[in-house]
């Protein structure tokens, strides 16, 4: 039979018609398997079997969409194939239809011919959308039919290290790396776990072995070079993003990760320039905006950074936005008369540093409700004609909503516009006169807060923080109180060999004993965290201690700050280098302040 026979001539027989097309695609030839098929279509649209050989082709072809076009077309007409069915899943996830895989993924198992790749590949998928406790339950699943399936096991772990169990997730990686030590992605997700763990060294281990069994694999190239950057080894990191790069131009996240370096690195234009590559690769990649905002802000291009900034909720590991039931406001609607919720997000530091826009918008003659963790309820009280509401208070309805850091763009804020107006927070004066009598001084003239570290959970806190000890010198001078909650377990040794330093964390019960004790003082010294910005928000002197890559709202080489007219900025001059930071704030002081002879 001639590839130019018609199906008219071979109609009677259509299964020696499809043995023909199905020789040439045993053979490779793709393209001739694909027009006599679509020729048999054209005579007879529903035959099922001719749909499901011209998905799979399709699919080796690398067109998934039309692939699962075509055998969405052929499960119609034949529900009860499971094989079928998988073969549409697959398409389907392919062609960035996940929803619709799960959904063929689950008619395998309600057919009762689920086996554990189905399982395992249901709950990889689900895990894609999101349900972490799902896809756990499916993985479960595959493993209980197949105790050595090393994919459930691997993406098992995968999930686990999602859901923050970091633990157990390598547990998962180490029984899936058991059952095939030759797995590169197996390699590369207990890598990815133990650089979370801040297990550093051992990540990169694991990434060079993924790496000596599949060196072409662009993706664990570009993931060895953020645990490289995390570890502050920017040449090493960026050495592996160009690898990734040069083995895959297409690799988006190996273009967003060097920008990410770039910016770590305050080389902005050449951040700028990598995340404009990886949007034309992928318009409107969230974690590339976000990137790309991130370096517009810090330069001052408020314009373009505050509208790339909401891209902010789509990026990867991002928090869930709230109340998005009630319309969005970004200042397009006039608000008089209406009732606007403004509700937090992020840090502490955040929620104190944006909540000044409240009374902006209030007198706009609107109502305006600000919602907060209960531990700044009382701080933000003092806010002008704006009602504060915990998290778990029972809100009225609302006419419209919009999270506190995007009140910059709703506003138009540009550089020379930041509201800055002092204090725009005040402490409660029965507890500045209680913890005034509590705080036992030292009896030297100067009474200086400090803070060393913010909160753990925040992934820069390690580049942001410092050592305790790094403060002993300013002892010489002042009275120290320490004001954060808390202290790390490197540090703690430090403070109880000096109790001339005051430790009044375990007794600060809310944001407004902390505000309450700022205001006994003459000046806080704090690290980049949320006492630094509600020292600025009383309109106390505070002096903030930068990392060399210091956070966005910071700008670059400033030493004041807009946002803070009380403010005075110390920055790292090298990596690391919290030593010369104590050094200049020495001087500063003793500039200052002599201590009697």
């Amino acid at each position: 039979m001639q590839d130019t026979g018609s199906v008219q001539s071979y109609f009677m027989d259509i299964s020696a018609f499809l043995h023909h097309a199905y020789r040439h695609l045993q053979g490779g030839e793709l393209e001739s398997a694909a027009r006599l098929l679509e020729e048999l279509l054209a005579a007879q649209p529903n035959h099922s079997d001719a749909l499901q050989m011209l998905g799979l082709i399709n699919a080796l072809s690398g067109n998934p969409l039309q692939a699962a076009r075509l055998l969405k077309r052929a499960s119609i007409l034949d529900p009860g194939n499971a094989a079928l069915l998988a073969n549409l899943a697959r398409a389907q996830w392919d062609a960035g239809q996940a929803h619709e895989a799960a959904s063929a993924y689950e008619a395998i198992d309600a057919l009762g011919q689920a086996n554990p790749d189905t399982y395992s590949d249901l709950g990889m998928v689900l895990s894609a959308l999101g349900r972490h406790h799902d896809a756990l339950e499916r993985f479960d699943r595959a493993i209980a039919l197949q105790a050595d399936h090393a994919d459930a096991w691997s993406n098992k772990g995968n999930v686990l290290h999602a859901l923050g169990r970091l633990d157990d997730a390598l547990a998962c990686h180490d029984r899936a790396l058991s059952l095939r030590p030759e797995s590169a992605p197996a390699w590369s997700n207990k890598a990815a776990t133990l650089d979370r763990m801040d297990r550093v060294d051992e990540a990169l281990a694991c990434y060079g072995k993924a790496i000596a069994l599949d060196p072409a694999n662009a993706s664990t190239w570009s993931n060895r070079g953020v645990a490289f950057r995390r570890a502050n080894r920017y040449g090493q990191a960026l050495a592996d993003f160009n690898q990734a790069i040069a083995l895959d131009p297409h690799c988006v996240n190996a273009w967003i990760n060097r920008g990410v370096l770039h910016h770590e690195r305050m080389q902005h234009d050449k951040a700028l320039l990598d995340y404009g590559k990886a949007l034309q690769l992928a318009p409107g990649n969230a974690d590339a905006m976000s990137g790309e905002a991130l370096s517009q802000l810090a330069i001052g291009d408020f314009e373009t950074g505050w509208k790339s900034y909401e891209y902010r909720w789509k990026r990867q590991g991002a928090e869930s936005p709230r109340h998005t039931g009630t319309p969005l406001w970004l200042g397009q609607q006039p608000l008089r008369g209406k009732r606007i919720l403004l509700w937090s997000e992020q840090g502490f530091g955040d929620t104190i540093q944006f909540c000044r826009y409240a009374p902006l918008v209030a007198a706009m003659d609107c109502e305006v409700i600000v919602e907060v963790p209960s531990t700044l309820k009382r701080l933000l009280g003092s806010l002008r004609n704006c009602r504060v509401a915990g998290l778990d208070e029972k809100l009225p309805e609302c006419d419209f909503q919009t999270p506190l850091l995007s009140l910059p763009l709703a506003l138009n804020t540009g550089p020379a516009t930041i509201p800055a107006s002092i204090p725009y927070l005040c402490a409660d004066p029965q507890k500045v006169t209680y913890w005034n009598e509590r705080i036992r001084h030292g009896g030297r003239t100067l009474k200086i807060g400090i803070a060393c570290s913010g909160n753990a959970g925040y992934g820069r806190d390690r580049n942001r923080s410092m050592p305790l000890a790094a403060f002993a010198p300013l002892q010489k001078i002042a009275d120290l109180i320490l004001l954060q909650k808390g202290v790390a377990n490197e540090d703690d040794p430090f403070l109880r060999g000096n109790p001339a330093i005051h430790y009044a964390g375990d007794a600060i019960a809310g944001f407004d004993d902390t505000a309450a004790i700022v205001a006994t003082l003459d000046l806080v010294i704090s690290v980049d965290t949320a006492l630094a910005h509600l020292a600025g928000a009383l309109g106390k002197p505070v002096w903030i201690l930068l990392p060399w890559t210091a956070d966005w709202r910071w700008q670059l080489e400033r030493c004041d700050s807009p946002w803070y007219p009380t403010a005075r900025l110390f920055r790292q001059d090298k990596p690391g280098d919290w030593q010369g930071v104590v050094s200049k704030v020495l001087t500063a002081l003793r500039g200052i302040y002599r201590p009697p002879a």
